[in-house]
């Protein structure tokens, strides 16, 4: 059964880059003829002082309102959370009814342990940011699930791949036919072991529609966060002749794609294609592109797409998502492919 809602707010920063996001979010809402509630969207501004100290300020009444709050994943990572935590400050103290975090990009998600002595696990400080006033967290393809654990509250990571196989099956429909077990044989590849669950999960999507791939895996050795060295890279599975599609959860420099791409066109790939859902591209997108007969990338930051680099999004897939959590509905099916 249905909750009863009087209205929603869906708030976001103007001056953002995630500001194009959130308006398609709430548009994506606003024009349901299903909808038996009232939306608006809201700013949420940070004014800044001369000494550069900012506050968070919410410019409606929200008192009593349902409140999903669009943090900007593009600003510097400390920003980010610094206006994370003043955000949800500014909603409690406005009286919202409820405060949930909708965050398409989860900074700090790799400083998720201890891995060496004397360091902060900054994750946890994420946490305590979020749930210190806030009723829920929802994002999108989490880097780590053991993330969830330094939560108290509900957490409804979203899936990409069901938008992203979707789409690749009406934008390029060729990539997909040319998967099959008879035409040329198709592999997904994870580029590091960490990325194989993932990669078993777009596989499954794919065997839902009929079309059989192999898994290829990549192991490498980083000597240092950030980088990776080519001698110390292996390919784990066979690809001659194949058409690879190698997929990640996020494009930092992009060192380990290239590697990956480089790897396989060595043991004789016929082509190669990456998707990685969130798009830092500390490098620049162009120099990842090149290595690849198509790049793809969601949305969760902005970029911008340029030629061998295609941008899907996922706003739609975020909006759904809310109107359902609104309704008390499911969620967990967006992660899982329909059959056509």
């Amino acid at each position: 059964m249905a909750l009863t809602i009087e209205e929603v707010v869906i708030l976001a920063d103007p001056k953002g880059l995630c500001y194009p996001f959130a308006q398609r979010v709430y548009r994506d809402i606003l024009e349901r003829p299903q909808r038996d509630f009232s939306i608006r969207l809201v700013a949420v501004s940070f004014p800044e002082f001369s000494d550069g100290e900012k506050k968070a300020r919410v410019e409606e009444n929200v008192r009593k309102r349902e409140c999903y709050y669009i943090h900007d994943g593009n600003k510097k990572p400390a920003t980010w959370l610094a206006e994370l935590g003043m955000a949800n400050n500014a909603l409690n103290f406005a009286d919202a009814g409820k405060i949930i975090d909708v965050i398409p990009y989860f900074m700090f998600a790799r400083q998720d342990r201890k891995d060496e002595p004397r360091v902060s696990i900054t994750t946890k400080e994420v946490a305590d940011a979020i749930q210190k006033y806030g009723d829920g967290l929802m994002t999108v393809d989490l880097h780590n699930l053991a993330i969830t654990g330094s939560f108290d509250i509900p957490i409804d990571n979203l899936g990409t791949f069901p938008v992203v196989i979707n789409y690749i099956k009406d934008k390029h429909p060729n990539i997909l036919k040319e998967f099959g077990p008879y035409r040329k044989k198709g592999s997904v590849m994870s580029p590091d072991a960490g990325g194989t669950s993932r990669c078993r999960k777009f596989i499954n999507m794919c065997s839902a529609l009929g079309i059989d791939v192999l898994l290829v895996m990549g192991d490498k050795y980083r000597p240092q966060a950030g980088s990776i060295d080519g001698s110390t890279y292996r390919l784990l599975g066979n690809v001659r002749r194949s058409n690879v599609l190698i997929v990640d959860d996020m494009y930092a420099s992009g060192g380990t794609m290239i590697t990956a791409s480089k790897e396989v066109r060595n043991r004789g790939a016929r082509k190669v294609y990456g998707y990685a859902t969130h798009p830092l591209f500390t490098n620049g997108a162009r120099f990842v592109a090149r290595h690849f007969d198509l790049l793809m990338t969601s949305d969760t930051r902005y970029c911008k797409p340029m030629r061998g680099l295609e941008v899907i999004s996922v706003a739609p897939l975020v909006a759904e998502a809310i109107y359902r959590r609104i309704r008390g509905e499911s969620i967990s099916d967006l992660s899982e492919i329909k059959k056509h």
